[in-house]
């Protein structure tokens, strides 16, 4: 019970510290590739944006991937990153995930200019300045993008949402159920081992635990994470490719949390183990004493 307590604990801080840490996908987010970022932007643009024959490499095309500089979309991206996890561990009912596009409209503007400037000088001397803004105004870009508009999770495509009471469930018995485990443990270890050997008990079941996860949480990723990730993006385009692409990313960030956690448990219960040996070793000769006398 003790190993297993182990393992339901480790789970629940590693899944807090991982999927459900705004700190983690921060983490995940500094190392994503720059053009990938762009590409993800450009998915949930509107249509219009979309379209190849009318943008890919195009003058109005490479303004667009110049505005949409890498330093602006981490922070674009962390704040919508942030919302998500305060809207799916049920701290906040609504979910409103949006990009502020009227910022970047004189960056775009001055971008675009640019870009006139080395292909064709001259062009905006004849036309006037008014031409970019007639431009711009042509293609009707909004001057904020809505990725996500929900008021709760009642919103929710029933699937998702399913989803989601399954994580609140899990998270509710990761949170408690080992602790109340262990202390059961507890108490029963000291009606029948007495002190020292319950710590013993406990320190030795912990430490295994610990040790065991190190080497099995990875079959546990692929048994239980992959698949819930990969239903909670299925036919969402822009997650899929999120994953797809960078899913080896948050495999290795998340590695080094579940790793740490695993040998933080290994030496807890070496511990315990020998604070046990050595509150055993004191019993028994304290009672040694006690028959001499």
């Amino acid at each position: 019970m003790a190993l297993v307590s182990g393992w339901v604990l480790l789970t629940g801080l590693s899944l807090e510290r991982t999927f459900l840490s705004v700190g983690y996908h921060h983490r995940v987010l500094e190392e994503v590739d720059g053009e990938d970022l762009q590409d993800y932007f450009l998915q949930a643009a509107p249509e219009e944006l979309q379209s190849e024959a009318r943008w890919d490499e195009s003058i109005i095309y490479l303004a667009l991937l110049r505005t949409a500089e890498e330093e602006w979309l981490r922070e674009e991206a962390a704040s919508a990153v942030e919302e998500y996890i305060l809207f799916i561990t049920g701290e906040q009912e609504e979910l409103v995930v949006e990009i502020d596009l009227a910022g970047r409209r004189s960056v775009f503007l001055a971008e675009l200019e640019k870009i006139l400037g080395e292909h064709y000088p001259g062009v905006l001397d004849e036309l006037g300045p008014q031409f970019l803004e007639q431009l711009l105004d042509r293609f009707d870009l909004p001057g904020e993008l809505a990725l996500v508009d929900l008021e709760s999770r009642a919103e929710l495509e029933p699937e998702r949402r399913a989803e989601l009471e399954r994580l609140d469930r899990a998270r509710t018995y990761l949170r408690y159920l080992p602790w109340i485990c262990l202390a059961a443990l507890t108490v029963a270890g000291f009606l029948w081992l007495g002190a020292g050997g319950t710590l013993i008990a406990l320190g030795l079941g912990v430490l295994l635990s610990g040790a065991s996860y190190y080497y099995l949480w990875p079959y546990g990723w692929e048994a239980a994470v992959v698949p819930f990730i990969e239903r909670l993006a299925a036919e969402h385009g822009l997650l899929e490719m999120i994953w797809s692409r960078e899913g080896q990313l948050f495999y290795n960030h998340a590695a080094k949390v579940f790793n740490r956690l695993a040998l933080y448990t290994v030496f807890s219960g070496a511990a315990v183990l020998v604070f046990g040996l050595f509150v055993e070793g004191c019993s028994r000769l304290a009672r040694t004493r006690s028959g001499r006398r």
